[in-house]
């Protein structure tokens, strides 16, 4: 098989490789200069992963890496971060445990619902939703809802709990 021609890839031996690649590029381009939030759990790798694909060479020490990312998104949550820094909270790591353990929080947490074929809620597989064991692009959307989810638990449980104090 002879390589790609398409001025996509390079002239790479994958076209789909070098076509896919663009896209994450133009994704996070947008992102950053629509200077969105972006929400990861336990997301030190994934910063890393992607300044070092989308950014250039990772800067040595902590700090100037820091200084770095915060010039391309200048709001950033980890989620696991976030939980551990709430009072009350157990001290979980797995982002499956913490939404497990944020849902369970009373009449005042935030309900979710499925909005479609691939946009399912993080609860789909243990509510039933989809076949358990799932696998591919399935499990990495619902991770990545579950993170979303994680996220909106945390954020309206800290408000409610500034809304009660003194």
């Amino acid at each position: 098989a002879g390589s790609c021609q398409s001025p996509w890839c390079g002239g790479g031996s994958s076209c789909w490789a070098g076509q896919l690649a663009s896209s994450a590029r133009w994704v996070i381009g947008a992102l950053q200069e629509l200077r969105v939030p972006v929400v990861f759990h336990d997301g030190l790798p994934d910063l890393l992963h992607l300044f070092d694909k989308f950014a250039g060479e990772v800067p040595q020490g902590h700090l100037e890496f820091g200084r770095a990312w915060l010039q391309r998104f200048p709001l950033c949550f980890d989620t696991m971060l976030l939980v551990a820094g709430m009072a009350q909270q157990p001290q979980q790591t797995r982002v499956e445990e913490i939404h497990r353990a944020l849902s369970q929080r009373g009449p005042g947490a935030p309900k979710f619902r499925e909005l479609g074929m691939y946009l399912r809620r993080a609860t789909s597989e243990r509510l039933g939703l989809v076949a358990p064991g799932s696998t591919g692009v399935g499990v990495a959307a619902r991770r990545a809802m579950m993170i979303a989810e994680v996220f909106i638990l945390a954020m309206a449980q800290q408000i409610g709990l500034e809304a009660r104090r003194p």
